[in-house]
């Protein structure tokens, strides 16, 4: 065997182990603490809990927390269906987003560098512990109740003027109501795309700059213009990138504590007690796993059509 390609393939294999051993911490902390508390979970879901002075007591009682979520519960039904349709509407808008803002931040424009880190802050300020003190504000609570007070929290604010008038606009121009309907939710909901766009965006940057420029200039010689370079070479070229931005949209957001289904499963749990809660937290995790196949597919066969072009 030639000694390059020994070297290339002992050199693959040291890359391969690096990663193992990053993962290693990861994989000791889920069988040690996570995966005892998803089976302790999952053996709640099917008892009652009674809580005594030794601890608690398990009493058997088969499906009917299962029963109760989905055929007494009516409230927990409505609210997972609204949250995986929000989903299912908001997962392209902010796929296609982080795309074309990852385009423009791609050009060589004064600034650029200071724009990414913008798009990026919110991610920063999302991470657990800046959000809990954000929640624990005082200050800007305290403001937020004297906006609302004086009128100045209403829906007569510019964000709420704003999206009244793309109503009125799309209503003059005959658009449908459902149509309607999407467009002025997704324009009232333009804050939470940007905050939820920001790994997306580096994603979709880090592959529009893993291009060979070769290719640009080539189609350039050729007498191609920008949408024709930007759908037969740009495009093509992150559609497996999209496939993982759609992945990590979807965890991103069905695993977001902040939602409002994650509160109601709480708030079922305090009064209900852990067997209930129990129970529609795993019929929650069941819907996360069904939609992460549904993305890890839809990236698969993304990949595939790729490849076969």
């Amino acid at each position: 065997m030639n000694k390059k390609l020994k070297n290339k393939l002992y050199n693959a294999r040291d890359n391969q182990w690096v990663g193992v051993i990053f993962s290693v911490p990861f994989i000791i902390g889920f069988l040690v603490i996570f995966l005892p508390m998803l089976i302790n979970s999952l053996s709640f879901s099917f008892n009652e809990i009674v809580i005594n002075e030794s601890g608690y007591e398990k009493v058997p009682v088969k499906w009917e927390n299962y029963y109760y979520a989905l055929r007494v519960d009516s409230g927990f039904v409505r609210s997972l269906w609204s949250e995986l349709s929000s989903m299912v509407a908001s997962t392209p808008v902010i796929t296609l987003f982080s795309l074309f803002i990852a385009v423009i931040l791609n050009r060589k424009l004064p600034g650029r560098n200071a724009f990414r880190a913008i798009f990026f802050i919110p991610v920063i300020l999302g991470v657990g512990v800046l959000s809990k003190l954000d929640s624990n504000n005082s200050l800007m609570a305290g403001l937020s109740s004297a906006a609302i007070d004086t009128g100045l929290g209403s829906d007569s604010s510019s964000d709420g003027n704003i999206v009244g008038n793309i109503t009125a606009f799309l209503q003059s121009m005959n658009f449908s109501t459902e149509i309607i309907d999407f467009v002025s939710s997704m324009a009232n909901s333009i804050t939470n795309i940007v905050n939820q766009s920001g790994v997306q965006i580096l994603i979709s940057l880090a592959a529009l700059q893993s291009i060979s420029p070769s290719v640009y200039e080539a189609a350039q010689v050729e007498g191609a213009t920008a949408w024709e370079v930007f759908w037969k070479i740009t495009f093509p070229m992150v559609l497996p990138v999209m496939a993982i931005n759609v992945f990590y949209t979807v965890i991103a957001q069905l695993s977001d504590s902040t939602r409002w289904l994650p509160k109601y499963i709480q708030q079922v749990t305090d009064v209900r007690g852990f067997g209930v809660g129990a129970a529609l937290s795993w019929i929650y995790i069941a819907c996360v796993l069904v939609m992460i196949g549904i993305a890890v597919l839809l990236g698969y066969f993304v990949v595939k059509l790729k490849n076969r072009a």
